[in-house]
């Protein structure tokens, strides 16, 4: 929120003091936001694979916890071991693409905000020497009120692959949900009968 009203308010100042340079400024904008989108729509598949493995290996390393006495009877660590050591692995794999995807974001991000230093300078250069009517202090406060909400903006960066984690974990939560209601409304079906309500106490007669 910080640095949305950030942006914005910055944004509103630099069109305040001269909205051609601005526009000027933020030309590269849509092209930034298209190769965003672009880089982001590739780390999804990331994402959720990280997310399988990661179940794996949490499975795996759980169940060999709770039958450790199974295990150690079938002298089964080596297999256990290799299996979390397999799925924890191709996890690792898939979060370093992960990182590599958003380091890519990061340093286009970065490129384009060093191009709006040569935009900017180069016609508020133009602006001032041609007699238009704006003082090198509108042009400055023009630019660096631009370069303001750029910066607001690459702070956001580096949250955006948690909020696709977060995303991708709800996802995998609603899926779940759903399922176990699909479970539950296959019980009601089965013969038999249903009390009304259970009071949790419990009785065994002629047993």
């Amino acid at each position: 929120m910080q640095a949305l009203v950030t942006t914005v308010a910055s944004l509103a100042v630099a069109f305040y003091h001269s909205w051609s340079l601005t526009l000027i400024i933020l030309a590269l904008i849509p092209v930034a936001l298209f190769l965003i989108a672009y880089l982001s729509s590739k780390i999804q598949p990331h994402l959720d694979r990280q997310k399988q493995y990661l179940a794996v290996a949490s499975q795996t390393a759980s169940s060999a916890i709770t039958w450790v006495e199974t295990v150690k009877a079938f002298n089964g660590q080596a297999h256990e071991l290799g299996g979390f050591a397999k799925a924890a692995g191709l996890a690792s794999a898939e979060y370093r693409k992960q990182s590599h995807l958003g380091g890519l974001r990061m340093a286009f991000v970065r490129i384009i905000s060093l191009g709006m230093f040569v935009e900017g300078f180069w016609y508020g250069n133009k602006l001032v020497r041609g007699g238009s009517g704006f003082t090198p202090a509108d042009i400055m406060t023009t630019f660096w009120s631009c370069l303001m909400a750029t910066q607001a903006l690459e702070t956001i960066m580096p949250q955006m692959i948690v909020l696709d984690k977060g995303r991708v974990a709800g996802a995998w939560l609603k899926a779940l949900l759903t399922k176990m209601e699909k479970k539950q409304g296959g019980r009601r079906r089965l013969d038999g009968q249903t009390p009304v309500d259970c009071g949790g106490k419990i009785e065994l007669r002629g047993v």
